[in-house]
């Protein structure tokens, strides 16, 4: 089979009956699956290597699909309060490397919630579009041409469904669209550009990126070439953090050349992917902000405190008190805040309503809240204990930092790991409050 430059594989597809042909069958199988609301024909090697096949469908991202009906119930939420004085048309909404369709059909049936939508289905696949298109008529979504609508059932959703054939880059260079999802199976970086470019003002992009080894720093060469920045040795500790800031100042130099700047919404990690969410902001000044929030991070090897700094100091007294070691620079990432607390609400209310999501959703969700508030960078307690016996429950560690008046909170990132706003000093003096030990 041929990959096409969208890292799919180019096939022949259905027969003018809109019948799946023979051939292609025998060479792509496919079989039912149910997600949600949504049914789906999928490519039958579904359990096999994703991306490697024509109309694949990946079970193990349906924690990432679920966040993302949440993410777009909350875009569409807070764009219609925003403009709530105005009569505008439906957000336009668009899954960019769609394959066998699941996510934007469940969008149809599950993040609507009676609310207009335009949902486009992409992927430059032709087996894909022609699949997504038998899948759209499986649940009862009538496919309309563009700058019409279709009369739909009663009950239906009130969407506008488009299916379409195209490059990810070269679709998103001529149209606009208020919500883009991206998921290109592996690195975000080379598209990064095509969907800042004509992004409106107060638009939502999501990411997926599951190029987790460049970002986690396992491979830095890998790391330096798609990001541009260097990890260290010292930062292993929270790598999973450093890995989505990494992902956001990607984001925030696309959409600087573009005039744009961002704003992050949410960034998770779970699974084998990391997945941001960024609302866009049209104008210079935007664009400027968001650059001055790419810094380096820099972090003591002899301590472990760290933080964010144009220069290469560290909040702590190693270096006056003798100690051999410089600081480690990794970086230049993002350095602001990863998390929207009014996004955040907006998608744990969808949440709510939406009764097809996996269980982690709702907790995950209420994590990020809790989050939300507190610093950057999370510390991990077994390794601030390494020396003083065993760590104190999480649980009663923040409560104690927050009786002392510090932002405090656990991270989903590391459920060994906690956020705090006092210094790594004063979190040691805590646990030692706790366990004892001096």
């Amino acid at each position: 089979m041929k990959r096409s430059s969208d890292g799919h594989n180019k096939d022949s597809s259905m027969n003018e009956a809109g019948c799946i042909d023979e051939a292609v069958s025998q060479q792509a199988a496919h079989v039912t699956r149910m997600e949600g609301s949504a049914s789906c024909y999928v490519n039958a090697a579904l359990q096999a290597t994703p991306g490697d096949h024509s109309g694949f469908f990946n079970p193990k991202m349906k924690l990432n699909r679920d966040l993302t009906i949440c993410t777009l119930g909350a875009a569409v939420s807070q764009r219609a309060l925003r403009f709530s004085d105005e009569r505008l048309p439906p957000p336009q909404c668009l899954d960019a490397f769609a394959a066998s369709g699941i996510l934007g059909i469940r969008w149809a049936l599950e993040a609507a919630r009676g609310a207009e939508l335009v949902i486009a289905i992409n992927d430059a696949d032709h087996y894909c579009s022609e699949l997504m298109m038998q899948n759209c008529a499986l649940n009862g979504l009538p496919v309309g041409k563009p700058g019409t609508q279709d009369s739909l059932k009663a009950d239906a959703p009130q969407v506008e469904m488009h299916v379409s054939c195209r490059r990810a880059d070269a679709l998103l260079h001529e149209q606009c669209f208020d919500f883009i999802h991206l998921d290109p199976f592996g690195s975000c970086v080379p598209h990064l550009d095509s969907a800042v470019a004509q992004a409106p003002h107060k638009g939502v992009i999501s990411l997926t990126a599951t190029d987790t080894s460049a970002l986690f720093g396992i491979y830095p060469d890998v790391t330096y070439r798609l990001y541009g920045a260097r990890t260290s040795a010292s930062q292993r500790e929270y790598f999973r953090e450093v890995g989505a800031r990494l992902l956001l100042a990607a984001v925030a130099r696309a959409a600087a050349r573009h005039g744009r700047g961002v704003t992050p919404l949410l960034a998770v990690n779970a699974e084998h992917f990391l997945q941001v969410v960024v609302r866009v902001s049209k104008g210079a000044r935007a664009a400027d902000a968001s650059l001055k929030q790419i810094m380096p991070l820099h972090s003591c090897p002899a301590c472990g405190e760290r933080g964010f700094a144009a220069t290469g100091s560290v909040p702590c007294s190693c270096a006056t008190s003798g100690a051999p070691s410089a600081p480690e620079t990794a970086g230049p990432m993002w350095s602001g805040s990863l998390y929207d607390s009014d996004f955040l609400k907006d998608a744990a209310e969808a949440a709510s309503t939406t009764k097809t999501l996996n269980k982690q959703v709702a907790p995950l969700l209420a994590r990020l809240q809790e989050e939300a508030a507190a610093p950057a960078l999370y510390y991990n307690v077994p390794k601030l204990c390494e020396t003083g016996g065993g760590p104190p429950k999480l649980d009663t560690l923040v409560s104690v930092l927050r009786a002392k008046g510090y932002l405090a909170s656990r991270t989903h990132f590391d459920p060994r790991s906690i956020r705090c706003s006092a210094s790594l000093l004063q979190i040691k003096e805590a646990i030692a409050s706790i366990t004892g030990q001096a």
